[in-house]
């Protein structure tokens, strides 16, 4: 399995290959590893854009040449006004790509989403009823595969579902997995889980030594090509294995996108709060050209120890943001690297 787009690193690139817009910090679910969330409740408040505001970015989008525009939140479809924004994207030559959970998803609404998008991204964290309602907080699972079953029969173009690698999925990371066989969903994509806080890491190496040999394991007889789709050490495990399932850093910490948050602030990535410049006041391509954008492209905060790695340009030393969350600098060694492992 390929990716859906492909990215491109380094400081050439122009413009980004896609901006994903927080249209709503609302949200229907209430899952525990949702980093969005976390920044939500220290706001004490949720906030929206409102239509015509989203309609100034769409616009500033077109303009710039970017060719994507990923409508994420929260829970999109939670607006009453997504497909009037859909539609105006689309009218002004973009590719429109949706982050959902599905669950608000019936006939109606499965016929707007084919209408307008062309890949959907739908998170699966759970293989039944039971295990759903311990990750969401509510009993919505069936809803989520009704939803998923309507975009199918829609003939959505590219129809993704990602799982985060949490604990407790790699450990039930078979089920998961015939869960989407059952489905048929050709794309299903891997997440390694980002740090709340320092204080609590979330997997541990022998969690990802686990997820590459389960992973490994599934693809070898599906012969399919599942992937690890956001950063990750080559050398968390065995750096030859892990490398045949991590698709790499090249989507992440800003080094082919961007986003938009509620209040129209940029950041790198849903995670990354690193304040690159504000929609309504800076121009895209300067905030694309921001110094901390350029340097994370430049690679200039990869550690020293892996400059010299044969995975550097896909790994790019493991997360950054993660190293920022544990040792307080972007600089430092990804905590599940392990460089003196690497062969």
């Amino acid at each position: 399995m390929k990716p859906s787009i492909r990215f491109f690193s380094n400081t050439f690139l122009k413009v980004p290959n896609e901006i994903m817009i927080e249209v709503t910090d609302s949200c229907n679910l209430d899952c525990g590893f949702c980093f969005n969330k976390l920044y939500v409740e220290r706001r004490n408040n949720k906030r929206a854009l409102n239509t015509d505001s989203i309609k100034r970015i769409i616009d500033k989008i077109i303009d710039a040449n970017v060719p994507v525009i990923r409508f994420t939140g929260g829970e999109p479809l939670l607006r009453p006004d997504i497909f009037a924004l859909m539609n105006y994207a689309r009218k002004g030559g973009l590719r429109v790509w949706l982050n959902t959970n599905a669950t608000l998803i019936d006939k109606e609404v499965a016929d707007k989403v084919a209408e307008y998008v062309e890949n959907v991204l739908v998170p699966l964290n759970a293989y039944d009823g039971e295990s759903a309602k311990l990750v969401t907080g509510a009993n919505y699972f069936k809803r989520k595969l009704r939803g998923v079953i309507l975009l199918q029969n829609k003939g959505i173009k590219t129809l993704r579902c990602g799982t985060v690698a949490t604990k407790a999925n790699i450990s039930q990371l078979e089920k998961i997995h015939a869960l989407v066989r059952r489905l048929n969903i050709a794309d299903w994509e891997i997440f390694r889980p980002i740090p709340l806080s320092r204080d609590k890491l979330p997997v541990d190496n022998n969690d990802m030594a686990l997820l590459v040999e389960k992973l490994s394991a599934i693809n070898m007889k599906t012969r399919k090509r599942y992937r690890i789709a956001n950063a990750i050490p080559f050398c968390c495990y065995d750096s030859r294995k892990v490398e045949r399932v991590a698709l790499g850093a090249i989507a992440d910490d800003g080094h082919s996108r961007f986003v938009i948050d509620t209040r129209g602030n940029a950041k790198p990535m849903y995670y990354l709060k690193e304040h690159i410049g504000n929609i309504f006041h800076d121009d895209i391509i300067d905030i694309w050209n921001h110094g901390f954008m350029k340097d994370m492209r430049r690679l200039n905060y990869v550690p020293e120890i892996c400059k010299k790695c044969r995975y550097l340009k896909r790994c790019k030393g493991g997360s950054r943001i993660t190293s920022k969350i544990v040792l307080g600098d972007y600089r430092g060694i990804d905590y599940l690297a392990r460089p003196a492992r690497h062969r």
